[in-house]
């Protein structure tokens, strides 16, 4: 059993699909990488193949397909006048895909696994992996916004 979550940037990723592609290329290209994860090339941080939804990890794997809409929507509809409000706005989706994932984890943990998990200690795991992750938001949100500038995707850069 692998349930232990990993460091990855995987995230950095579901974020620059969103900035750069926009809401629905963004999904496209989050549910293709589910799809060939699934059909058993290990793309995922611990392998690949059906039986992968098993994992209790893999609730990530399904946030990403919301995070990366999300902030796809934000980047298509909101003016963005600078990397602060584009942060801002990435943070929903963030939010989302932890939520989805920690409650894929529980789920699979308690039903699958049988092993309850102490909440308490679950999230002093967690909390420092969230932190990261809102550092990596901006760190990609500032590399995101210079990709579409030096490839003129979306004039609101410019």
């Amino acid at each position: 059993m692998k349930n232990k979550v990993t460091f990855t940037l995987q995230y950095v990723f579901v974020l620059l699909s969103g900035i750069i592609l926009g809401s629905k290329k963004a999904l496209l290209s989050q549910t293709i990488y589910l799809i060939i994860g699934l059909i058993g090339i290990p793309i995922f941080s611990q392998g690949g193949g059906i039986s992968y939804v098993l994992n209790p990890t893999f609730g990530y794997l399904i946030g990403f397909l919301a995070c990366s809409y999300l902030i796809g929507l934000f980047s298509e509809k909101i003016v963005i006048k600078n990397s602060l409000a584009l942060f801002l706005c990435s943070l929903p989706g963030l939010i989302i895909m932890y939520l989805i994932g920690i409650i894929y984890f529980f789920l699979i943990m308690k039903y699958y696994y049988a092993n309850e998990i102490i909440i308490k200690t679950f999230l002093i795991k967690i909390i420092p992996d969230f932190i990261m992750d809102i550092v990596l938001t901006y760190l990609t949100v500032l590399i995101g916004i210079n990709i579409k500038r030096r490839l003129k995707i979306d004039k609101k850069f410019i």
